[in-house]
This record gives structure tokens, sequence and C-alpha cells, in this order.
């Protein structure tokens, strides 16, 4: 990948990245291969929520745009939900179980979206700026999903801290390669606060994200944690 391509669509190379890093980790991740393509494939559509970022929060520089998203968005969210469940889920693999029917996953995932896009929305109309209506959403998320089921704080737990440091530590080798990219946030709508040239509302975002996207996917897949230890032979 040239240099040029990366100054040039520094979004695409971040997507692209995150596609081949969830590749990698699909090929590695044995029985949690099938709900890991799950948890990337819900996440995907959440990529047309751009319209609310763009341009108010950032206007990045995209191949092309369909009804207001660009491939780059559909990659980016696709990827990143696989990677957060691979992530979450790898450590306690052997202390998982589902039970994955589609009918009531696909119940569930859209009970959340459309409980949690008017929340937003209402939050915009407001006066909030984007990202900070989006955060607010997510952690009133996080509360009720730990309100339901409280026995799967480890997955909120372990998401939050591992994908906040994956995401951060992209973002900072592509800061690095293309400085130039912070041009494409509005430096309005940020706060100033950067971590080794990272927005601190990104980094406020992957914690986020990594936080409650697993807790909706275990919710959705009837997940349970064993936490009994084995007798020893």
């Amino acid at each position: 990948m040239s240099e040029s391509i990366v100054t040039s669509y520094p979004y695409l190379v971040v997507s692209l990245l995150l596609l081949a890093l969830f590749l990698l980790l699909f090929m590695i991740a044995g029985n949690q291969r099938r709900p890991m393509f799950w948890s990337a494939l819900l996440s995907a559509p959440y990529g047309f929520l751009s319209v609310i970022f763009v341009p108010d929060y950032w206007n990045p520089v995209r191949v092309a745009v369909w009804g207001g998203a660009g491939i780059e968005d559909i990659v980016f969210s696709f990827a990143n939900g696989g990677i957060v469940w691979f992530l979450v889920t790898f450590p306690l693999r052997d202390r998982l179980s589902f039970d994955i029917q589609i009918k009531r996953v696909l119940k569930r995932y859209v009970i959340w979206t459309v409980g949690g896009t008017p929340l937003g929305l209402f939050l915009l109309f407001l006066g909030s700026d984007p990202m900070h209506g989006v955060l607010l959403v997510l952690s009133v998320m996080i509360v009720v999903f730990l309100w339901l089921r409280i026995e799967l704080w480890p997955l909120f737990l372990v998401g939050a801290v591992s994908f906040g440091a994956m995401y951060t530590a992209t973002c900072m080798a592509i800061f690095r390669i293309s400085p130039d990219l912070l041009l494409q946030w509005n430096i309005q709508a940020l706060s100033g606060y950067y971590f080794f040239g990272v927005p601190l509302e990104e980094i406020a975002w992957s914690i986020a994200f990594g936080a409650v996207w697993p807790l909706l996917v275990a919710y959705a897949f009837e997940t349970r944690i064993s936490f009994r230890m084995d007798n020893p032979s």
C-alpha cells in the first residue's frame, strides 16, 4: 500500500487494516467463528449512522458515498464488531456457551437499534454534538444491559479495555504515518485533548463501544458464562 494512498485515503486504510485484523483473528477463533461473524454482520449496518457525524464531527475523505455512508463506514463497523467479540471472548472461550437462534437474535437486535437510535436523535435535537450524544446513548445501554444480565460484567470490562487499547494503538499508527488526518475532524467539535495525537473523543468512543457491543451481542446470543472451577484430576 503506497504512501500516497495512506495520505489520500487514511480512513480507507484504517478500515482495511481493521478488516485484515478481523480476518486474521477469524482464522484462529476456533469455535468462536460463528458468533464472531454474526457480531461483525450485526455491527455493519451501524456504518450508515455516519450521517450523524458528517460533517459536524468530522468529514473524512471517502472513496464513494451512498445514502450518506461510504464503503469505509460499512467495513469499519463490520470489522470492529467482529474484532471486539474476539477480544472479549477469547480469554473466556472455555467458559462461554451460546444459544444462537437467528429469529431471536434479529428481534433483540432490532429492538435495541430502534430504541437507541431515537434517543440519539433526540439528544441531537436538544443541541448535543454528535459524539457526546452517541457516548451518552452507549452509556445508557451499558447500564441497562448490566441491569438485565449483571453476570455478563466480565465482557463489559474486557471489551472496554481491550478494544479501547487496540483502537487507540491503530489510530496512533495511522496518525504517525499521516499527520494531516486530524484535519478531517471538525476541530471545533473536539475537546482539544489528545493522547499521542489521537482525539480524546475517539478513545472514549472505542472504550464505550468495546463495553456495550459485547453486552448487546451476548444478550442476543443468550450467552452464559461458567465460573465453576474444574476439579483437579
